[in-house]
């Protein structure tokens, strides 16, 4: 009414300006030129409608779409003032579940969840609709990044998809993951609290991850705790580690690493039985027990007569053929310094000051008598007669036959094993000389070799055996 009093005012002071401004068709056919008709299409005179416009967006009320708010705003473009848009943030015309909510403010956009049967409920406020939520919790938390909701995951350590046993426990989770011991059957039962299930327990009452040798065994089932049961290179059973032959299979019925002479080394695989292995003075690899020459390398034989380099009297002869026998004394010609006389020859006795070197052994003997007064636990004296004068005489004595080089004198070998010393002098003028010694009482009741040794020209006195009473 306000509106038609103006135009009518306008058109008193100003003949002719209603004609001149609303000069157009009138479409609608309601009195009004399109013009000056704010529903140009729709009839909306002053007597029906009186062209009213209540959101005064210039639309009236009998065309617009929405009467709630200006029909030029709409923030979202999907031709819905935002007045009137049920979704002001997306286009209203996409609605998949066709439940009267579009998609992109449906908390369930593939679930009819409309605000008449479900009122778009939110129970957890994770955002997403209780229509179509899978775990009533918060859905936007997944430590382990399985998929689940924290709130409803099984095991918060792993995939809950990843059951090898298929008990319905997840493997991360499950105390025996090759082994189905579910919740209900078992219940993850583990008595000894060693995080393994009784189900697959390989040690019940013992913690499983006690593993001293690192093979993945556990102590109450491994075979050798010394070392990976799985090492086994002669397949015995018994484990490297453990096993005293481990190149050698010894651990059958009726041998079980025996070790007879108790060196370390199984009978089946012991290169000298009855003698420890691991005594080798000579470094050669042949055991001293076992050894055809305890001071040199077996394996070196330049002649090939099965008597090693370094205890071969006749180098380059064949010592088990022997060399010419002449005399018929047992020794060839080789080790023998008068092959035409059946009494000299190697460890003969060699008398001494005659001239003769009856043992051929440095040379003519030099005399040495017997130890005085011959009783223990008194002071004893050797004497010597007939040696190189102002030369050391060295006496030395043992209560074992063998052979022992003399170091000072290459090639000198005494007939006796672990010789001690007796004593040592200075050859006065005329060759002689004497020392004193002790004999202790544990030697009363044996008997004991002694010889002197002339340095530094390298002479053997005559051998002497003594029986101490």
């Amino acid at each position: 009414m306000r509106r038609f009093l103006a135009l009518v005012t306008l058109s008193v002071l100003l003949p002719g300006a209603a004609s001149a401004a609303c000069i157009l068709g009138d479409s609608d056919g309601d009195g009004l030129s399109d013009d000056c008709d704010n529903c140009p299409y729709v009839p909306n005179n002053w007597i029906a409608d009186r062209q009213l416009d209540d959101d005064n967006d210039g639309i009236g009320n009998a065309c617009d779409s929405c009467l709630l708010g200006p029909n030029y705003l709409d923030a979202d473009n999907d031709t819905i003032p935002d007045a009137c848009d049920e979704c002001p943030n997306g286009d209203d015309t996409v609605d998949t579940d066709n439940d009267g909510i579009a998609d992109d403010c449906d908390n369930c956009p593939t679930t009819p969840n409309n605000w008449i049967n479900d009122h778009q409920n939110d129970s957890d406020g994770d955002g997403i609709g209780d229509a179509c939520d899978t775990c009533l919790g918060n859905n936007n938390i997944d430590g382990d990044g399985d998929g689940v909701p924290d709130d409803c995951d099984i095991c918060l350590l792993g995939p809950d998809n990843l059951d090898t046993d298929n008990d319905g426990a997840p493997d991360d989770c499950d105390n025996c993951p090759l082994v189905s011991n579910n919740w209900i059957v078992d219940p993850q039962l583990d008595d000894d609290n060693d995080g393994v299930g009784n189900a697959c327990d390989l040690c019940p009452g013992e913690d499983d991850s006690l593993d001293t040798d690192g093979d993945g065994v556990p102590i109450c089932q491994d075979i050798c705790l010394l070392g990976n049961d799985f090492d086994d290179a002669d397949g015995d059973i018994l484990p490297d580690a453990c096993d005293n032959c481990p190149t050698v299979a010894n651990y059958q019925v009726g041998d079980f690493n025996r070790d007879t002479d108790n060196d370390g080394v199984g009978d089946a695989c012991d290169v000298c039985p009855n003698h420890p292995d691991t005594a080798d003075a000579d470094n050669d690899g042949i055991p001293d027990g076992c050894d055809t020459c305890p001071n040199g390398n077996d394996a070196l034989d330049a002649d090939n007569d099965g008597v090693p380099d370094a205890c071969d009297q006749c180098p380059g002869v064949d010592d088990a053929l022997g060399a010419t026998d002449n005399d018929g004394d047992g020794y060839g010609a080789c080790l023998d310094c008068n092959d035409a006389n059946p009494a000299i020859h190697p460890g003969a006795h060699d008398v001494a000051n005659n001239g003769i070197d009856e043992d051929c052994a440095w040379g003519d003997a030099f005399r040495l008598t017997q130890p005085s007064p011959g009783v223990t636990g008194l002071v004893n004296t050797w004497t010597m007669s007939g040696a190189q004068p102002n030369q050391t005489l060295a006496v030395v004595g043992s209560l074992t036959p063998g052979s022992t080089p003399v170091p000072q004198c290459p090639g000198m070998v005494l007939p006796m094993a672990n010789p001690v010393l007796v004593g040592t002098t200075l050859a006065n003028g005329q060759g002689a000389g004497s020392v004193a010694q002790i004999v202790p009482p544990s030697v009363s009741g044996r008997s004991a070799g002694f010889i002197a040794v002339q340095l530094p020209s390298c002479r053997q006195s005559e051998v002497i055996l003594t029986t101490f009473p």
